[in-house]
């Protein structure tokens, strides 16, 4: 208990408990909400399989929909499923088969893209963050000034549109209506992922669309925060005494 005494012990416990109840509550949300939605996928398999003449005989084709169940974790009623999907979850790290990939698992997907996805949110992050920043920074020295208007007027006003819609818009703009940037993919399909100029050029291309309408999406929180910090400590007393005794404010 005398460590829970500690703010900043309580703060981490009360952070830690509440990331982990928001996990929880996301994968029950979703397991419930892939139930209950309409449609069969395993039947939608059986029906491919047969459609393709591999299983003409009812028992062999009784038998993958069985296979496909135990496979899915779909065996039971829904309290036996939910059960046996957090054990699998939580012990085996075990996502199961990918509904849209099968036969391969759905960690392996994950697995697959994570580093696509962390370099990509590491560096739109990074570059949002320099940007607003400076921006802000600029922002609150010139606190006032047409720049701090027309600044605070964008950021403002851009902060509230979604990245999706952000994402959405470039799309068309760039690559659809001009056509200078690719609208898909994470480097050219014709090329062989090396260290390669050509390949990472590739990757950089593919790359600006989706970092862009993150950065823009996130920069200017960053900015506001920066300009009110810039504001504040151009406030402070020892600032105004400097500039009493004659320091320039440039």
């Amino acid at each position: 208990m005398r460590v829970l005494s500690n703010p900043l012990a309580r703060y981490l416990v009360k952070r830690t408990l509440s990331y982990l109840l928001t996990m929880y509550l996301a994968v029950t949300f979703t397991f419930f909400f892939m139930r209950l939605i309409p449609g069969n996928p395993i039947m939608s398999y059986v029906q491919a399989l047969l459609s393709q003449g591999q299983y003409a005989v009812a028992e062999e084709a009784k038998k993958i929909v069985d296979r496909y169940l135990e496979l899915f974790g779909l065996k039971g009623d829904l309290l036996t499923q939910y059960v046996a999907f957090l054990k699998r979850l939580i012990f085996h790290f075990d996502f199961g088969p990918s509904l849209i990939a099968f036969p391969r698992s759905a960690q392996e997907l994950i697995i697959e893209r994570l580093p696509w996805t962390l370099g990509l949110l590491g560096t739109a992050t990074l570059i949002s963050w320099v940007l607003g920043t400076l921006l802000g920074a600029l922002a609150g020295w010139r606190e006032g000034s047409v720049l701090d208007r027309v600044i605070v007027a964008m950021a403002l006003a851009l902060s509230q549109i979604p990245f999706y819609v952000t994402a959405v818009f470039l799309v068309l703009l760039f690559g659809y209506i001009l056509g200078v940037l690719p609208t898909g993919g994470a480097y050219n399909p014709l090329l062989r992922p090396s260290l390669s100029l050509e390949f990472i050029a590739s990757v950089v291309r593919h790359a600006l669309l989706p970092a862009a309408s993150l950065v823009l999406s996130s920069m200017f929180a960053w900015l506001l925060s920066m300009r009110s910090l810039m504001i504040t400590i151009l406030g402070e007393d020892y600032l105004m005494f400097a500039e009493a005794k004659g320091l320039k404010k440039t």
